[in-house]
């Protein structure tokens, strides 16, 4: 008796220690996911009395004439926002949005950003630097060991000085089967196992590089032991109720409600491709109403400090000084007044996009497109030239991905 006494108290001690081992890794799992906490301090949005005067004087009606007169040129397949002051002055729909089934464009559609999707990196970037959980001296070795490429900082991806070679055309030399689907770790096995010659020694020149971003996106999930998308759906797209963004899923063919779908030409649709799956440098869908919303939190301090967003306003690629430039994770143009446009352009399957900010005059310009059309980025200045009369015009490069 003593002794199945004893032999059943064993089998149960052993029980009850493996029960709580298990209980005890949920809950450092648990624990890991939520490791991440908010410290910096939160705001409304931005709505002064000062602003809102200007946007009384404002003669809305004429000016949305005017915009509407002058898009009517363009042959936008594309929603359309033009906001100034805080307050909302032209926003409309125009086009297709799915071809074969010719369903029309409203104002609730979702379109790939393409490379704007780098602003929401950079911004969820700077978001963990902002709360102590990243520096921007840090570098790429820190988080993934024995990383080939050395002395690459955080703020070198962010601003294209890290010199790494570009994922977009390196790949389809060493994966030969086109119908993959390759994430962010399988670019960066390809860095660590091929090594493609990187293309300068960091930090001495600026080149725009779709790694960098895709490296940052990884980089937030070694941190915050989350994946990307579920990073930046807490702490960017929840907070800001930013109901209708999500991030591509290229195994999931079936289309969500209003979203659409990308062609160049005569309305080709454009097939899936195998890098649709890396993230950071693209890969977000969203809607003029939820950009807008982005666009005004980065007036306060509601996702990062206001200490931070101007850093990420200031010019880093030193080899265009004045017209052209390049911040943390924005596009940066200078005007003959000294304004500054910050900004970012997108263009991938048949999606191009634009995000275009003058902050210190509160205009903000949204064109989202599914037919791929140069007058996208072209009429940036006849829209400025319209809301504040002639400026120097400046041609703006349109994003090549």
């Amino acid at each position: 008796m003593r002794s199945k006494c004893g032999n059943s108290f064993s089998i149960f001690t052993l029980f009850f220690c493996f029960l709580s081992l298990f209980s005890c890794k949920n809950s450092h799992s648990e624990n890991k996911k939520n490791t991440f906490k908010r410290k910096t301090k939160q705001t409304v949005f931005q709505n002064t009395d000062s602003l809102q005067k200007l946007a009384n004087k404002m003669n809305v009606a004429n000016l949305s004439y005017q915009i509407d007169t002058f898009l009517a040129t363009k042959n936008l397949n594309a929603n359309v926002l033009v906001a100034r002051f805080g307050k909302i002055i032209y926003k409309k729909s125009n086009g297709i949005s799915n071809f074969s089934t010719k369903d029309s464009l409203n104002i609730n559609s979702s379109f790939q950003l393409a490379s704007v999707s780098k602003t929401i990196t950079g911004l969820a970037t700077i978001l963990l630097i902002d709360n102590g959980y990243l520096s921007l001296e840090d570098t790429i070795g820190q988080f993934i060991p024995n990383f080939p490429y050395k002395n690459i900082k955080i703020k070198h991806l962010l601003s294209h000085r890290s010199g790494l070679p570009n994922y977009m055309y390196f790949t389809k030399d060493y994966i030969l089967q086109t119908d993959t689907i390759l994430n962010n770790k399988d670019i960066i096995n390809l860095l660590m196992t091929k090594i493609p010659e990187k293309s300068f020694v960091p930090d001495t020149k600026f080149a725009y590089c779709n790694t960098n971003f895709a490296i940052l996106a990884s980089i937030i999930e070694i941190i915050t032991h989350e994946t990307f998308e579920e990073f930046v759906e807490t702490q960017i797209f929840k907070p800001l109720k930013m109901d209708n963004t999500f991030f591509l899923n290229p195994k999931d063919s079936t289309l969500k409600p209003n979203q659409t779908k990308g062609y160049v030409g005569n309305w080709n649709e454009v097939s899936p491709d195998m890098l649709d799956g890396v993230m950071g440098d693209k890969g977000v869908y969203s809607t003029l109403d939820d950009m807008y919303k982005f666009d005004q939190a980065l007036y306060t301090d509601q996702l990062i400090s206001i200490k931070l967003m101007n850093e990420a306003k200031k010019p880093r690629s030193f080899e265009k000084p004045g017209a052209k430039n390049y911040g943390y994770g924005f596009r940066l143009l200078e005007y003959e007044d000294k304004s500054w446009a910050v900004f970012h352009h997108g263009w991938w399957h048949g999606y191009n996009t634009a995000f275009f900010r003058i902050p210190n005059q509160n205009i903000t310009i949204i064109i989202l497109c599914n037919k791929f059309n140069r007058q996208v980025y072209y009429s940036i200045d006849g829209l400025l030239e319209i809301l504040r009369g002639p400026v120097a015009k400046i041609m703006m490069d349109e994003e090549t991905e």
